[in-house]
């Protein structure tokens, strides 16, 4: 059995991206090295070299999951976000780290900085800093700053999905991939601590709420994920302010609003620029029904079984256009859905077979073209015992025969 502190299990997971960010003024007590990328009256962001740097100008209300100074903290003057290893192969930087406790790690990153370490809170990733993403929301008198990496290859998961380390009184137990979530989240109104704990809970819905939207699949189960097993976020407000303390950051208030749709933004840009995933990518049947298993290679060697060999080639030299025909794309997701809606018992186990056969007969006609063929599609598909996945891919072979009659 292998045991691990925690933050040998956080850094054997994270991996992180992010997006473009804004250069804004230059500060004077700013080293030259470093760059802004945003200020306010409030806090000056800048990123030097692999650390994106928030410095409070003023006393903040602070809730973050930094390891130390975590939790609510109203004396932190620093939150940091950085990349403490590459994602693959870093073997030398990582058991560096381990060498280290929590207490020594978190001071050598303050000494690198030129921080107080007992002020300081802060994330890591191994997300490249200049991928950062920045989004600011405003409505009136309130205005919403964000900054955000994301990685979600290798660690992507469903909150209750089957977890692989249990932390034990003498470390964490495994029971190694790459992925992770940072938010930094900063507010320009004074917030309740209720407020803060309100704000946290929108900005992880948001964050969910961009991985539903991208379809990315968990990797310890057939679901959406809902993040990732190494997410951390700090959010900051000030302590005073001229206007009234806000005592709610819920969904139905414009705070609430602003939190969750810069979030949301954020995440999805930041997915792109560390993973090069582009809302368009998820435009393919392996997208829609790969956390079912059916990926390319898998799919290519059951339609090969399925098709006369001049037929196969034909698809296979056409496989990207065919696979992202957007019309078989819909169709995969609306099966999808059902396999979903079955095992979420939606749907009864006793027509699993009936509503299966209705979605692959579209799937073919999608493909096709030939509506009028319906009745026919659905006499020569079959459904096979244990097997969800072959009926679809029997679809697309009948609907790519057909398309070429």
């Amino acid at each position: 059995m292998i045991k691990f502190t925690y933050k040998t299990l956080l850094f054997s997971l994270s991996l992180a991206s992010l997006s473009t960010a804004t250069v804004a003024s230059n500060m004077e007590d700013i080293m030259p090295s470093q760059t802004i990328v945003h200020e306010t009256d409030l806090y000056v962001a800048s990123r030097q070299s692999r650390y994106l740097t928030v410095s409070l100008k003023q006393p903040h209300q602070v809730l973050s999951t930094s390891d130390i100074n975590g939790g609510q903290n109203n004396t932190l003057t620093s939150i940091v976000n950085f990349q403490s290893v590459e994602g693959n192969g870093h073997d030398s930087r990582f058991e560096h780290i381990l060498s280290l406790s929590n207490q020594q790690y978190h001071q050598e990153l303050a000494d690198a900085l030129n921080l107080d370490a007992k002020k300081m809170a802060n994330m890591g990733t191994a997300a490249n800093i200049n991928n950062v993403v920045h989004v600011q929301k405003s409505y009136r008198d309130i205005t919403v700053n964000t900054f955000v990496t994301a990685g979600v290859e290798g660690n992507a998961l469903r909150s209750g999905d089957p977890a692989r380390w249990y932390q034990a009184e003498d470390g964490n137990e495994f029971v190694k991939d790459s992925g992770t979530i940072n938010i930094i989240l900063l507010l320009n109104r004074a917030l309740t601590p209720g407020a803060q704990a309100k704000a946290a809970t929108v900005l992880t819905e948001a964050k969910s709420a961009a991985l539903m939207e991208l379809a990315i699949p968990s990797k310890q189960s057939q679901h959406i994920a809902t993040g990732t097993g190494t997410d951390q976020f700090a959010i900051a407000s000030p302590m005073k302010s001229s206007l009234n303390t806000l005592d709610s950051a819920s969904g139905h208030l414009k705070l609430g609003e602003l939190i969750g749709s810069a979030v949301r933004e954020a995440v999805i840009e930041a997915i792109s620029v560390q993973n090069g995933l582009e809302r368009s990518d998820t435009r393919s049947v392996m997208h829609a029904l790969g956390r079912f298993g059916l990926t390319k290679k898998p799919l290519l060697a059951k339609l090969k079984q399925k098709l006369a060999d001049q037929q196969f080639e034909l698809l296979e030299k056409n496989a990207r256009a065919v696979f992202s025909e957007p019309k078989l794309v819909a169709a995969a997701y609306a099966y999808a859905s059902v396999l979903d809606r079955l095992e979420y018992g939606t749907l009864s186990r006793t027509i699993e077979n009936d509503v299966l056969l209705d979605q692959a007969v579209n799937a073919a006609i999608a493909l096709s073209g030939q509506s009028q063929d319906w009745q026919q599609f659905r006499q020569q598909l079959s459904v096979t015992e244990n097997d969800q996945l072959d009926l679809f891919t029997q679809a697309i072979a009948i609907g790519w025969q057909s398309k070429w009659k």
